[in-house]
């Protein structure tokens, strides 16, 4: 059964690049260091060093992989080629382009010392952390973001909106089933 925590403008701002991207962190995360530029001049073709490159910026920024790398805000997407000398536009030229490929994520997360949240430790770890969060507050969109945040930091893949609102789901059952127990025996019989 799908659990649905958040709005439907909530689910799409968390699977997408932002409007805007603060000229601050544009600089933070949207900067390539001489190794991202080594790295996206490996590859060919015209839109593959950008369409890299933007994932590594991508995955930097958000923690995820938006579906389409071409709604990119127009500032980011031109920060990001100018460092490579790339054509901003050439990757909605190359329709085949529009999309992270299965490589260029690979390779990102390789590059930037993500991993992705696979192992049992590693999903009882942020599973624990979010029930405690869970019993601080109990905002669904706080909670995700907290969630998103904490991914991010701990340089851990993000999975996609549905997996998040899942994970965050738990958590808040998990959170209110433990008060409860709590609680129970203070309460009287006819509660």
């Amino acid at each position: 059964m799908p659990v649905e925590l958040l709005s439907e403008s909530e689910r799409a701002k968390l699977s997408r690049f932002p409007e805007e991207i603060p000229h601050e962190d544009l600089r933070r995360y949207f900067t390539l260091s001489e190794e991202d530029r080594d790295a996206a001049g490996q590859l060919y073709g015209g839109a593959n060093p950008l369409g890299f490159a933007l994932a590594l910026s991508a995955l930097r920024y958000l923690g995820f992989f938006p579906p389409d790398l071409t709604d990119a805000p127009e500032e980011a997407a031109c920060y990001v080629a100018d460092q490579i000398g790339a054509r901003p536009g050439v990757l909605e030229e190359d329709g085949t382009r529009a999309q992270a490929t299965r490589k260029d994520k690979r390779q990102a997360i390789e590059h930037l010392g993500f991993r992705r949240l696979e192992s049992k430790e590693d999903r009882e770890r942020v599973r624990s952390w979010l029930v405690e969060r869970a019993l601080e507050h109990d905002r669904p969109s706080g909670l995700i973001e907290t969630l998103c945040e904490k991914l991010r930091r701990e340089r851990l893949v993000r999975a996609g909106t549905t997996g998040i609102e899942r994970v965050g789901g738990t958590a808040r059952a998990e959170a209110h089933a433990g008060s409860l127990r709590v609680l129970a025996p203070l309460l009287p019989a006819r509660r």
